[in-house]
């Protein structure tokens, strides 16, 4: 909801934008696409300057390669089989040694791959990591599970398991640090339908996450945002776990959109854009008082609130400061 008034507030902002762009000269190619398509992604995935188009096809992950000539959708295409029975996949350019986009999966959980492609030929698998300890139901579905979620530029790895996540931090050349393990809830979205030709199946969503320093005693702590909550877990070198299984503390970022009311875009007044603010919430994290801690700033829709950080976490009972519209 919060992300459709997002989208209409940059639409009217960039309007006059595509208008002085409506001059720019496109050219068409028709194609044709198996039915069952899904996930359409667009990448050069061989160094050439044209992006190839990547799709699942039911099981396999097909590329159509793109010549001066454009595409051929009969013949010009090569199919990655997927093993397994359970298989989350994606790109990167993190696994390459020559910076291209490869294609990247998880197997049941349990084992990291990736196929590198050179010119229109697809390499045989490398194996990235094996003996994970995650879980993915059974399909075959796109999956983020490599992020920089440290700001080294290098990808590592969130691998989803039953009710927790386990962090693998990469250190480069292929080496990874061991694995960190914290509950989090990983959004599972299931597909049923009535028709027997429809498919039927679960889908995993890993959180938005980031590692840094928030209370400023020199280790980096994970913050972990999804649509629904945010979490943030302080990380303690004295204790037996690097992070604490559950968060340090958590913002229930649902019950502030149920607070805040439904968006009724068909009552949207065009004229009073500003009014959507009422409508919308955010959270940033950000040292306020200069104590190098980050503290908590709150937005419901025109009030403000400042939440004070500490070294444990931080004090959600009261706010510090509240501002009013």
């Amino acid at each position: 909801m919060r992300t459709t008034i997002k989208l209409i507030l940059t639409l009217l902002l960039m309007a006059n934008k595509a208008l002085a762009a409506s001059s720019l000269d496109y050219s068409s190619h028709p194609f044709v696409l198996p039915a069952e398509s899904e996930n359409l992604i667009v990448a050069d995935t061989n160094g050439d300057g044209l992006r190839e188009l990547i799709t699942l096809v039911d099981r396999s992950i097909r590329v159509y390669f793109q010549d001066e000539r454009g595409f051929d959708f009969a013949s010009g295409y090569q199919d990655i089989e997927l093993p397994g029975s359970a298989v989350g996949w994606d790109i990167s350019t993190n696994y390459s040694q020559n910076g291209h986009a490869s294609i990247i999966a998880l197997i049941d959980g349990h084992d990291v791959l990736a196929w590198h492609i050179n010119g229109d030929t697809i390499s045989l698998p490398e194996s990235i990591m094996t003996n994970l300890p995650g879980f993915l139901s059974n399909g075959v579905n796109r999956l983020h599970f490599s992020r920089d979620i440290n700001g080294d530029s290098l990808e590592d790895l969130i691998i989803p398991g039953t009710g927790n996540l386990h962090l693998y931090i990469a250190n480069g050349n292929g080496v990874y640090e061991s694995g960190l393990s914290i509950n989090s809830e990983s959004r599972l979205r299931t597909e049923l339908s009535g028709e027997l030709e429809r498919r039927t199946g679960q889908a995993i969503r890993i959180p938005v996450m980031e590692l840094r320093d928030v209370n400023s005693d020199g280790a980096n702590d994970l913050i972990s945002q999804t649509d629904e909550r945010l979490d943030v877990f302080i990380a303690s070198r004295a204790a037996n776990a690097y992070f604490p299984m559950t968060p340090s503390y958590s913002l229930d970022i649902a019950e502030i959109e149920e607070r805040l009311g439904e968006f009724d875009i068909d009552n949207l007044d065009f004229s009073n854009l500003t009014g959507l603010l009422a409508l919308t919430h955010e959270e940033v994290l950000e040292d306020v008082n200069g104590d190098g801690i980050e503290d908590l700033l709150l937005r419901e829709g025109g009030k403000v609130s400042l939440f004070g950080g500490t070294t444990t976490g931080m004090e959600l009972t009261r706010p510090k400061q509240v501002l009013r519209s």
